[in-house]
């Protein structure tokens, strides 16, 4: 039997060769896409893994500096950051909860991230560091604060409508200089 022979005499495997054909162009143009990995993200992120992810942040792009954490807030409809002063006080299931709204609800929509960080604007060191590493958006798809900035649009992901500044009073994170730390073997 020729290969044409069998596409034409069998219908229903040319169906599943079209659908498998067409599953496989629409993986191909979506990308590998990993929500099981997103949902864990979002469903176990504790604040502590904020903090520390804060300090990962700061140390590895701004080292010298402290920074705040941010949190998503609804204000007339519309998504914006508000500046968190008080972790122990700070109810990170409701900002789980208006993350996820704001994903799958179209509640407060906005390209405002969900949890950022920024940098104390009263360290030593603010005035020496890039514009385009003062700001931090958490990325549920890596686990960790990015940078907010892009080539084409600085600052699009941060907060649609002005922030409280960051100061040491309210950081979460330690400035340690990377000269500071000894390591010893063990």
């Amino acid at each position: 039997m020729r290969l044409t022979e069998w596409w034409r005499g069998d219908p229903q495997i040319g169906c599943v060769l079209a659908i498998t054909s067409i599953v496989i162009a629409v993986l191909m143009l979506l990308g590998p896409v990993d929500w099981a990995q997103s949902y864990l993200s979002w469903r176990n992120l504790t604040k502590d893994e904020l903090v520390r992810a804060a300090n990962d942040y700061v140390d590895d792009r701004a080292p010298g500096n402290a920074a705040c954490l941010y949190s998503v807030v609804c204000k007339d409809n519309r998504a914006g950051l508000a500046l968190i002063r008080s972790v122990d006080d700070w109810d990170i299931t409701a900002a789980r909860q208006l993350a996820w709204d704001r994903k799958f609800s179209n509640t407060c929509p906005g390209q405002t991230a969900n949890f950022a960080v920024k940098l104390a604007v009263d360290q030593p060191r603010y005035k020496e560091t890039l514009d385009s590493l003062k700001y931090g958006v958490w990325s549920f798809n890596n686990d960790r604060f990015v940078s907010s900035w892009s080539r084409t649009s600085p600052l699009s992901a941060f907060s649609e409508f002005p922030t409280d500044e960051c100061t040491r009073r309210h950081s979460v994170t330690s400035p340690i200089e990377r000269s500071q730390v000894t390591l010893t073997a063990h």
